[in-house]
């Protein structure tokens, strides 16, 4: 999939969405995200409307795979489906059946949302 990242429709940003500032200035980070699905699905034994997704660590990144490729000269950011559906199970801690089991709107609204944690600081990476 390619394209440009929009609002990955409802969403709630529990810590914080883009630019927003803690009491001393200082910008939180998105700590998770949570999506309500369009259609619900079964986790755990039980029928979910929405489903809740931690930030990714390293860890998860080595396990999972990284699930994002980003074209330098254009900007294009792909991603590699079979990854993402991993990382979905691993920050949302869900079984897979539950990833497989999501309506594909509702895969790829989730899909696109978590895009926002992975691509690097490129502020950081040019002053290195």
């Amino acid at each position: 999939m390619t394209g440009a990242i929009g609002e990955p429709g409802p969403v709630g940003l529990t810590a914080g969405g883009p630019g927003d500032t803690g009491p001393t200035g200082e910008k939180k980070r998105l700590t998770e995200l949570k999506f309500v699905l369009d259609q619900p699905v079964q986790a755990h034994g039980e029928l979910v409307k929405e489903l809740t997704f931690k930030r990714p660590t390293g860890n998860d990144i080595q396990e999972a795979g990284y699930p994002l490729h980003i074209d330098m000269e254009t900007g294009d950011i792909t991603f590699d489906e079979q990854k993402m559906g991993a990382m979905m199970v691993r920050l949302g801690a869900v079984p897979p059946s539950t990833i497989k089991m999501l309506d594909a709107q509702d895969w790829a609204t989730i899909a696109w949302g978590l895009v926002r944690f992975f691509p690097p600081r490129w502020q950081a990476i040019m002053q290195s």
